[in-house]
């Protein structure tokens, strides 16, 4: 009987740890695609900026004196 219940129990804790392993390796995947994500924006708004002070030197706009 004393077996029983402890591989009951020992079932029990297996389990739960899987669980919680399950979901950390969910809240990591959706960590990384959120990064990814964030990153694809900040390189979006990079190439932005870098297209608009491209724009600016070649109009003669961006120069801090007067020509």
């Amino acid at each position: 009987m004393t077996g029983t219940v402890w591989a009951a129990h020992a079932g029990r804790r297996h389990q739960l740890d899987a669980v919680r392993a399950q979901g950390a390796v969910s809240v990591a995947i959706a960590l990384a695609a959120e990064k990814r994500l964030v990153y694809a924006r900040f390189l979006q708004l990079a190439r932005t900026a870098y297209d608009e002070a491209r724009a600016l030197v070649s109009a003669g706009e961006a120069w801090p004196w007067p020509r």
